[in-house]
């Protein structure tokens, strides 16, 4: 396909032959570089009234843009059953069952202001597992490490993750049963070679134990920053 095709309106042709004839992982590559470029030129578009106009308005706008293509995406893979998704950044991740995908994000988005730092590590757990480039041991890291940050926020005194738990069973709030379980994760994550410290011997973490942590930790933000909303008279 010719660049001077692509300021044309009649290039459906070249980009169809280009596709399809293509290597599969150039599909995909893509697929994510056509949704990080409306991702980027979106707001531009939206403030051009001249454009605005040449595409019938907002409203019949709507149908360019990124959100209508990563439906279309989603829409594509899921009929053909291809366990991809195109998230809301314009990046491939693996396709997750609605709830699930549903709780991640919500997690996420509960990790804004004192949680940002939070958020970094809770968004490369994710990247880190469901992402094309698979790197089970670095998510199980960034997955505790979100719910470490988190912990030593609302718990200020406390300078490790097992620390903040410890402050989590005196106080009282939450069973003290359910903060055992993240201990010994905390533990696991701790002793497993490759996670949160180099070793000797070849990590053995499999893409199903980030899987299982990144749910875990999930679980728990949300868990613990909504138990604290409704009790804040015993913060630590």
């Amino acid at each position: 396909m010719n660049s001077d095709d692509w300021d044309s309106w009649n290039c459906f042709d070249g980009l169809k032959e280009t596709l399809t004839g293509c290597e599969w992982y150039q599909f995909y590559d893509c697929l994510e570089t056509v949704g990080e470029m409306l991702r980027e030129i979106e707001p531009a578009y939206k403030a051009d009234n001249d454009v605005s106009e040449l595409l019938g308005g907002p409203s019949s706008y709507e149908q360019f843009g990124f959100a209508h293509y990563c439906s279309a995406v989603n829409q594509l893979f899921a009929k053909h059953n291809i366990g991809w998704r195109l998230n809301a950044k314009g990046e491939l991740e693996t396709a997750l069952p609605k709830d699930l995908a549903a709780r991640i994000a919500d997690a996420e988005a509960r990790l804004i202001d004192e949680f940002q730092p939070a958020r970094i590590h809770y968004n490369k757990a994710r990247a880190y597992i469901l992402g094309t480039a698979k790197d089970p041991e670095n998510s199980i890291k960034e997955s505790i490490s979100a719910v470490e940050s988190v912990c030593r926020v609302l718990y200020p005194k406390a300078s490790t993750l097992g620390k903040a738990l410890a402050h989590m069973k005196n106080e009282g709030v939450f069973p003290s049963k359910l903060l055992t379980v993240l201990e010994r994760f905390y533990e696991y994550s701790n002793d497993e070679p490759g996670i949160r410290h180099g070793g000797r011997y070849t990590p053995s973490v499999q893409v199903l134990d980030a899987e299982f942590a990144l749910h875990i930790c999930t679980a728990f933000i949300r868990y613990v920053i909504e138990t604290k909303k409704v009790t804040p008279d015993k913060l630590v």
